[in-house]
């Protein structure tokens, strides 16, 4: 083994154990990041499907969401028809009610007026 004096480096023809330690470590480092970048890859995937599973779960909410508002509108437009009908009808009775007591009136008048005939 010949070492340059002057510049304390080694000759090409040979490799000391540090530099194959080195070397083995670059490489042991390469798989380590190749298996990181792998596993981030994968979890990268899961985090998109996530995502993608989210963003269909939000759609469908929102899908259901604008469902409900829109029976809830039509629900709202039937409860107040059934209102207006309500007072409709209760208006109605009401002048049934005072129909009836001008009928019973116009009865017992019809008695008074039969019994002053009579009576004259």
């Amino acid at each position: 083994m010949s070492i340059n004096i002057t510049s304390n480096i080694p000759s090409k023809n040979t490799r000391s154990l540090s530099d194959q330690g080195s070397f083995r470590n670059s490489m042991y480092q390469r798989e380590e990041e190749k298996k990181n970048k792998g596993s981030f890859k994968e979890s990268e995937n899961l985090v998109r499907e996530g995502l993608t599973h989210q963003y269909v779960k939000n759609d469908k909410i929102k899908i259901k969401s604008a469902g409900l508002n829109c029976e809830i509108s039509n629900i709202e437009e039937e409860i107040t028809i059934a209102q207006t009908v309500e007072k409709a009808l209760i208006n109605t009775e009401d002048s049934l009610i005072q129909m009836q007591e001008l009928v019973y009136m116009i009865g017992k008048e019809k008695e008074f007026n039969s019994n002053l005939r009579n009576a004259d």
